[in-house]
């Protein structure tokens, strides 16, 4: 028992066709689908005291690359991915002088004859208090624009043919 689908790739090659034509088309939709992946991104992460990890969504520009374009979103939030995944709450050390222990560093590595010392902080153990889950802010948001994507780019096929008159 099989299914036989006749007809796919030539609509492939077609719409690819029309791409390497109009890129500057593909560029506006593809900047379009990355603003409302952004917009969804932001109304899914939690808000702090600063509502500085909202803020930090960013979109890239269309790139061509291996003969695809592509637009990033990121985060330029350096905790954004403890957020996203999770993170444990650990105790603090005790408060008082931290213990150090000195280590041998070498300066200059061609001559291999100069080492100097330098003083290294001792890691210490810390309790851990529990785990915070993640909220899965980018990859539900993303989930969501992959389950409606077909249906975005027949739309965006559409528009196009009628506005072409192909």
């Amino acid at each position: 028992m099989g299914l036989d689908v006749y007809g796919v790739d030539i609509w492939q090659n077609a719409a690819a066709d029309i791409l390497r034509e109009y890129p500057e088309k593909g560029s506006a939709f593809l900047t379009a689908q990355g603003k409302k992946l952004v917009q969804a991104i932001k109304q899914r992460t939690p808000v702090g005291d600063t509502r500085k990890l909202k803020r930090s969504w960013r979109q890239s520009k269309p790139k061509e690359r291996w003969g695809a374009i592509k637009v990033e979103v990121k985060s330029l939030s350096p905790y954004a991915h403890l957020i996203e995944y999770g993170h444990r709450i650990v105790a603090r050390g005790p408060e008082e002088e931290p213990e150090y222990y000195t280590e041998r560093v070498l300066v200059n590595r061609r001559s291999k004859s100069y080492y100097a010392t330098r003083k290294k902080r001792k890691k210490t153990e810390r309790a851990e208090l529990g785990f915070v889950p993640g909220t899965f802010m980018l990859k539900v948001s993303y989930d969501e624009m992959v389950a409606g994507w077909d249906r975005a780019v027949e739309d965006f096929f559409a528009d196009l043919i009628k506005e072409l008159e192909i």
